[in-house]
């Protein structure tokens, strides 16, 4: 793929986070510029950016490596204002030029630590996170979001639209729930204990998530659901609370 400022090749890297997830993110051997999807950029370990610096940034127009439509500005309310990023509209990643995805990772790093150590609840997720995907397990730091527990669930073959899916429980037992899916749609989430079924909260029909307050302890079974080709599709997992 070329790089978003036609530049040079994009060149494929790979990380672990701190909770032993893998990440993949592509760099720019030209101008040092990163492309890499929202999911991956609010994880990925400052530790593989480090000697990122930025540089000034003279061109405002650039193109998605993967469909080649312009990106636009990004201008979230995660993204700290000094940082320039440019994301693609279909969903198929950010590109931040050189040293603005340390930049942005340090920031993201020093909000959730500020509510941590103040203990002041946390901000609305899509101020905290790209693409609102999933709420920040572990820090690079160490320092989590209370006592994170985090539960992924493999692909299987029967996953036609459901990419994957995350519960973030902390230790107040505040729970996100959050799910991706292949293709855009409206996903419907249901938990029978709590007699809910809801749409889950969604910008673009990829990205979905849910949260919920402070619940009891115990076992929650809990589906997604989505209409594919006529029919209601169903897959249920399972958290647990201590």
């Amino acid at each position: 793929m070329r790089c978003p400022r036609s530049d040079g090749e994009l060149i494929g890297r790979s990380a672990v986070d701190s909770g032993g997830m893998a990440l993949t993110y592509h760099i720019c051997l030209g101008c040092l510029g990163h492309w890499i999807a929202p999911f991956d950029a609010n994880y990925l370990p400052l530790s593989v950016l480090s000697g990122d610096t930025t540089r000034p940034e003279n061109i405002t127009s650039f193109r998605c490596p993967e469909c080649h439509e312009p990106l636009e500005r990004a201008h979230q309310d995660a993204m700290a204002p000094d940082v320039l990023a440019w994301y693609c509209s279909s969903g198929h990643g950010y590109f931040f030029p050189r040293g603005n995805l340390a930049k942005f990772r340090a920031a993201q790093e020093a909000r959730v630590t500020y509510h941590k150590l103040w203990n002041i609840p946390l901000p609305p997720i899509r101020s905290v996170l790209l693409g609102s995907v999933v709420l920040l397990a572990v820090l690079t730091t160490g320092i989590a979001i209370g006592e994170i527990q985090r539960q992924q669930v493999s692909q299987t073959q029967a996953k036609i639209v459901l990419d994957y899916q995350n519960v973030v429980i902390t230790n107040d037992r505040t729970v996100l729930i959050t799910a991706h899916t292949l293709e855009a749609t409206q996903l419907f989430l249901s938990i029978p204990a709590l007699a809910l079924t809801s749409p889950m909260d969604s910008s673009d029909g990829l990205t979905h998530t849910y949260y919920f307050g402070r619940l009891n302890p115990g076992s929650y079974t809990y589906t997604f659901s989505y209409v594919r080709e006529g029919k209601t599709i169903e897959e249920s997992f399972t958290f647990s609370l201590p």
